[in-house]
C-alpha cells in the first residue's frame, strides 16, 4: 500500500492539536508537541547528546515563508529557554523535529 501523504498530514495535525505547546522562535510563536527520542536514534555528536532534554515536533508548513530554525538557535517554551541541538525533517515534508537542550548547552 503506498504512503498516503494526506492521511499522514491529518494525523500530524491532530497530534499537534491534542498536545500543544507554544514555542517562541525569534519573535514568532508556533505550536509544537513535546516528544522524546531514544538516544540511539539521535544524530547528534557526543557533546550535544549529553545535553539532550527532549524533542519538539512541529509542522514544516509553518516555515514555508521563513527560514527553518537552525542549530544553536534559542527557543522559548513555557517561559524556559532551550537551545536547538539538532533538527530532523521527515521525507514527506510534514514534520520538523527540533532536538532541544538547555540554554547553555
Amino acid at each position: 500500500m503506498p504512503f498516503d501523504v494526506t492521511r499522514a498530514k491529518a494525523q500530524h495535525k491532530r497530534l499537534l492539536a491534542e498536545l500543544p505547546v507554544n514555542v517562541v522562535i525569534g519573535s514568532v510563536t508556533y505550536t509544537g508537541t513535546k516528544t522524546s527520542v531514544r538516544l540511539d536514534r539521535l544524530f547528534l555528536d557526543e557533546g550535544r547528546l549529553q545535553q539532550y532534554e527532549f524533542s519538539l515536533q512541529m509542522s514544516q508548513y509553518d516555515f514555508r515563508k521563513t527560514t527553518q530554525p537552525q542549530i544553536d538557535a534559542l527557543v522559548i517554551i513555557d517561559s524556559v529557554t532551550y537551545r536547538i541541538l539538532g533538527t530532523q525533517k521527515d521525507t514527506a515534508d510534514i514534520s520538523l523535529t527540533l532536538h532541544l537542550g538547555g540554554q547553555f548547552a
